[in-house]
């Protein structure tokens, strides 16, 4: 379980900043 969330928790890390650019595109429509 402890393992599990380890890897989501770095995924998450990972995807954060293609997120944010994602949030910055639709807001700019």
């Amino acid at each position: 379980e402890v393992i599990l969330k380890n890897r989501d928790n770095e995924l998450f890390k990972e995807l954060q900043p293609a997120i944010a650019e994602f949030m910055k595109k639709l807001k700019s429509k």
